[in-house]
């Protein structure tokens, strides 16, 4: 706690004040980082004054096109997740926040496909692919120096 109390020029009783253990500000790191990554939003994507299979499409690219700017956070998402095979607290807030992120998708591509329904496990494919393209992302052997 000391070394972010210096990082953010605080003092260590301001950070213990607003997080009272190790645990607490673990917990308000993960939750703005799922929030900065995670971020879609249902009613935002279905605003959008196009098709559905359009709308599809411009999310896909929105969230791939952002992955780009999100490495570093991508990379933090990734150690939080090796973490949650440790941590039953970081487990159930991951396994919430990608839920919630797929549930975006399976709505999305049930609009771009209606009538029919769309392909079972689409939507857990989507993610498996991000979650492979997030993986390579975060690879030291991937970034140019």
């Amino acid at each position: 706690m000391r070394l972010v109390a210096a990082e953010a020029g605080v003092s260590i009783g301001l950070v213990l004040f607003h997080y009272a253990t190790m645990e607490g500000l673990r917990d308000a790191l993960l939750d703005w980082l799922l929030a900065h990554v995670l971020r879609l939003d249902l009613k935002r994507a279905r605003a959008r004054p196009s098709t559905a299979h359009e709308r599809l499409l411009a999310l896909l690219a929105e969230e791939l096109a952002a992955g780009d700017g999100l490495r570093p956070e991508i990379a933090l998402l990734l150690e939080f997740w090796v973490q949650s095979g440790r941590q039953p607290a970081v487990r159930e807030r991951l396994q919430h926040a990608l839920a919630a992120y797929t549930a975006v998708f399976e709505t999305l591509l049930s609009d771009a496909l209606a009538p029919a329904a769309p392909p079972a496990g689409l939507a857990e494919a989507w993610c498996e692919a991000c979650s492979g393209w997030a993986w390579s992302c975060s690879s030291p052997l991937n970034h140019e120096t």
